[in-house]
């Protein structure tokens, strides 16, 4: 790529003076007339030539249409030559998009550095002698401007455009009588017609429409004398369609002059003249924006060359024969059905359909004929996972579109005849969505994808929450099953599962966001000294993503998305399954592969939520289960337990009722326990089926303990007449036909109390309740 350090314009006045603008370096001349290493160019201008490598961006290079393009990020300096008084004016002054601008007043110099907008930029020099009015056009180091940039944008306007067309007919169109409204949005209402009819398209379509055209047949009539008559037309109404009759000389009467009737194919049709409209109401479009942004050198060139080929196109003889619309026939099957037509039909509807489209986040990321391409990257991430996610199989929306008073929160919503996109920078917004695969065994989920939601301090250990400091990732996937009504009651159960991501526009390499993992333990130490004195940390970002995974309670994983050069997919697994785990993806506007594998990643992680086996599913039941209570007022472990290696907080004990000390013996003897199979009229009695996988039991009295506790070993279902023989008394002491019998190890342990809380209270009389052992031993 042919660059340079630094270009000159000549201001045009007499005196010979230059505007330079090079990049910042203090010991090079800023004079082209004294700098040889300053070249003439064939556009008048000079320019210090440059040695670049193919892997980076000159300072300054020049765009297809010969316009002058910087770089955002790299600070410039500029001069301006000569002795003279001069006022500069420029969009780069104080427009608060980085360092920005620094100049004296009266100086001639100054320095200006741009960060994350992408665009057009003015700069103006006005003396007494004359006056110098450029533009620049600001590129990215990350994304290619012609390609990638354009890309990006193309795809919002896609998107935009995807929405207005699913929404409603084209008669909720609201033609809009607001001027400055109608200004605001000339930009976006040509993207619209650009990224709908570019010129290659268009020629293609009206060449389909005039070589099989719409129809009608229709006729006209004159008076024609009889004799000339090309119809018989006339016979059918005599009395009307001749006149002049005459006795002929047979008698008899003639008409001397009959309406000769002529049929004939007009294309002067309601499709037809609705073409006409709508290629003028394009080029009239076109027209206002070349007048309204003359500084947007690359937009206003595609509006110039599209305005030439419309005016061509309407210059043709087919387009003058045709009469004025006087109605809007949008219920026309032809404009509906027939190809060119309708893709004429749809494009007209989208322009004016740009309108009724609100979403004050784009306000934000642009400014006239400029961008703020981190912003706009952000938004672009959240549209793409949005697709995403409703392109997967198995993924549906969830509902119509609400009101902005009914659900603030909503990504879309509308409002009358007004379609709002809820997205903007600070302000929270959620699209949701069902998640059920047929052809798969696992339970049906809800997504709620949010762009910036917060995560508050919360002290409850079962909350959706952070435990430390307000967090605010860029976009979160609430993934949880759709027996649950709310969020919050699948927080409450801990039945739900955060996913993070986090946009990082500024990023190029994963070894720049989480640092090389081949690094040396010098290149470490190396690297934290840096950070000390130029707070840079380079595996900042893992630092970042990892918090989340521990700060946000239930969150699974926590991935950084960047438009890098990087192919492989980034994620990292904390154990053996595909989550809990960090990570990068690469997502970059039209590289299809990227999206891909972020798609692959999502559904991957759908079909593991969906599934109860895996063991993320059991570390989180248990670990839920276990910190959703508060701790006890636990008594001292007994001595026979303290050599037990694996916590007694993981492993389940159950709470058996004994009516009295005798009850209690009999079993402590027998080596059992027991509990109602069934009820006394012989029918199954209910029982919590959790004591079946209770490792422990534990006789109390109402909260006193039985004085023992013991191991289970095993399980029987027995009849009262065997369960009365283990425990060696008479049968009528035993009150119902069955009867859940545990066999247990020797008791290990002889206390006085045995839990001072209100657990046993919770229990049905004669029911025993299943707890982790840890309520009975600390």
């Amino acid at each position: 790529m042919e660059g340079f350090s630094a270009i000159a314009f000549p201001i045009g006045d007499e005196s010979g003076s230059w505007l330079v603008i090079g990049e910042s370096h203090n010991n090079e001349s800023f004079d082209p007339d004294c700098d040889i290493t300053f070249i003439d160019l064939n556009n008048g201008l000079r320019g210090r030539p440059t040695a670049v490598s193919d892997l980076s961006v000159p300072p300054v290079t020049f765009g297809t249409n010969g316009i002058v393009r910087l770089v955002e990020t790299i600070p410039y300096d500029w001069k301006v030559t000569g002795s003279q008084t001069v006022e500069i004016r420029s969009h780069l002054k104080g427009n608060g998009r980085g360092p920005g601008w620094s100049h004296r007043m009266g100086e001639t110099h100054g320095r200006f550095q741009v960060i994350n907008y992408l665009g057009i930029s003015t700069f103006e020099v006005v003396s007494d002698r004359g006056c110098l009015a450029i533009g620049l056009e600001l590129v990215s180091k990350k994304l290619d401007y012609d390609t990638e940039f354009r890309q990006l944008t193309t795809e919002i306007a896609d998107f935009c455009q995807q929405l207005l067309l699913n929404w409603e007919s084209p008669t909720s169109l609201r033609f809009e009588t607001d001027v400055d409204r109608q200004g605001k949005l000339l930009l976006e209402q040509f993207l619209f017609l650009r990224g709908s009819l570019d010129n290659e398209k268009l020629e293609g379509i009206l060449e389909s429409i005039i070589q099989r055209p719409h129809t009608a047949l229709k006729s006209e009539t004159e008076w024609t004398p009889v004799t000339l008559a090309g119809s018989n037309d006339w016979l059918k109404n005599p009395a009307v369609m001749a006149r002049d009759w005459w006795c002929g000389t047979r008698g008899g009467y003639i008409p001397a002059a009959v309406l000769h009737v002529r049929r004939y194919d007009s294309h002067d049709t309601p499709p037809n003249q609705f073409l006409k409209f709508a290629l003028e109401s394009f080029l009239r479009l076109c027209l206002k924006v070349i007048a309204t942004h003359p500084e947007a050198i690359s937009i206003t060139a595609d509006a110039e060359a599209m305005t030439t080929q419309l005016e061509e196109i309407l210059g043709r003889s087919f387009f003058r024969e045709l009469s004025p619309l006087t109605r809007l026939p949008l219920d026309n099957q032809t404009l509906q059905k027939k190809h060119g037509y309708r893709d004429i039909l749809q494009t007209w509807i989208l322009v004016e359909a740009a309108l009724s489209l609100t979403w004050d986040g784009n306000n934000e990321a642009a400014s006239g004929p400029s961008r703020d391409v981190a912003t706009l990257y952000e938004y672009w991430i959240f549209l793409k996972l949005h697709s995403l996610l409703d392109s997967l199989a198995g993924v549906a929306r969830v509902g119509g579109l609400p009101s902005p008073s009914s659900d603030p929160e909503a990504f879309l919503q509308s409002q009358g005849e007004e379609l709002i996109i809820n997205l903007k920078r600070s302000k929270r917004s959620c699209a949701k969505f069902t998640y059920h695969e047929e052809v798969d065994d696992g339970i049906a989920l809800n997504l709620n994808l949010y762009y910036e939601r917060v995560f508050a301090v919360n002290s409850s250990a079962a909350s959706a929450g952070s435990y430390s400091r307000r967090f605010k990732p860029d976009y979160t996937i609430a993934i949880f099953p759709a027996s649950y009504t709310t969020e919050a009651a699948a927080a409450k159960d801990g039945q739900i599962a955060f996913v993070h991501f986090d946009a990082k526009y500024r990023a190029q390499s994963i070894s720049e966001l989480f640092g090389d993992p081949a690094e040396t333990d010098e290149e470490i130490d190396a690297e934290k000294v840096s950070g000390k004195t130029i707070s840079t940390y380079r595996r900042g970002d893992l630092l970042k993503m990892h918090t989340y995974n521990d700060a946000v309670r239930q969150t699974i994983g926590s991935y950084v998305l960047y438009p890098g050069s990087d192919t492989a997919r980034g994620d990292m697994t904390k154990f053996h399954e595909l989550v809990p785990g960090v990570g990068a993806f690469v997502l970059k506007p039209g590289n299809e592969e990227c999206l891909k594998s972020l798609g692959s990643f999502l559904r991957d992680i759908l079909k593991h939520q969906s599934d109860r086996f895996t063991q993320l599913s059991r570390i989180r039941y248990w670990t839920h289960n276990t910190v959703k209570e508060a701790p006890a007022d636990y008594i001292t472990r007994p001595k026979e337990l303290s050599t037990d290696a694996r916590p007694l907080e993981d492993r389940p004990a159950a709470l058996f009722y004994m009516r009295t000390p005798e009850m209690a013996e009999w079993c402590r003897a027998a080596g059992i326990i027991y509990c109602h199979a069934t009820r006394r009229d012989g029918t199954p009695q209910k029982q919590n089926p959790d004591i079946f996988g209770a490792e422990w039991v534990v006789p109390h009295f109402g909260g006193e303990s039985a004085g023992w506790i013991a191991k289970v070993k095993g399980y029987r279902l027995m009849e009262r007449v065997k369960l009365a023989g283990l425990l060696e008394v008479h049968e009528s002491k035993l009150t119902v036909s069955h009867y859940h019998v545990f066999l247990l190890d020797a008791p290990v342990a002889t206390f006085e109390i045995l839990i001072t809380n209100d657990f046993h209270k919770t229990e049905l009389k004669g029911r025993p309740l299943p707890i982790p052992l840890g309520m009975v031993f600390q």
